[in-house]
């Protein structure tokens, strides 16, 4: 019974990355944005992928600023909890992820940092394509569709932001996305 439970859950989850991604395919993507706490959202985050992050004994650290941004914060969460969840799946044991902010210029940099296998620099231009996934052999946790980062990218880019990647294998990988910001 809990296997069929876990496995219906996993189906749910499925389809609803399947939902986001036609909605994103068909431009359909659209939400309302008003101004949050950075500090919030990615506190929100992270307790929500604690839970595997325990279980994966991987510290989680919130290292961003306290100021506020014109977004949606739900779909602005859902970005952080996948990259968080990949951040912790392809860590090491005893291994920290960061997310840090940074105000650069008319941009507010979040930056997910892991210190885990890194990824190969042959697959870091197609990380954000649907379907695609690198190599996760060694990944703790969980099975991926390979729409998770095709979504992120919709969702930051419907902020008018962009994401990006960059990673050395063996010594880890950062995920960023800017948002646009202003201190008015």
């Amino acid at each position: 019974v809990q296997r069929t439970e876990q496995e219906s859950q996993r189906l749910v989850a499925l389809v609803n990355e399947l939902i986001d991604a036609q909605e994103v395919e068909s431009g359909q993507m659209q939400f309302s944005t008003k101004m949050h706490s950075v500090f919030t959202i990615v506190d929100r985050a992270i307790e929500s992928v604690r839970p595997v992050a325990q279980k994966s004994m991987v510290k989680l650290e919130n290292c961003s600023e306290d100021c506020s941004l014109l977004c949606n914060d739900a779909r602005l969460i859902q970005v952080l909890v996948n990259l968080l969840s990949n951040a912790i799946k392809f860590s090491f044991a005893h291994g920290t992820v960061t997310v840090k902010s940074l105000i650069i210029g008319p941009w507010l940099e979040l930056r997910i940092i892991d210190r885990g296998r890194g990824i190969p620099s042959s697959h870091l231009q197609s990380v954000f394509e649907k379907f695609v996934q690198v190599d996760k052999s060694d990944a703790k946790v969980g099975k991926g569709t390979g729409l998770g980062l095709t979504i992120c990218k919709s969702i930051v880019e419907a902020h008018g932001g962009t994401i990006g990647v960059e990673s050395e294998v063996g010594k880890g990988t950062t995920f960023w996305l800017r948002l646009p910001y202003s201190q008015s």
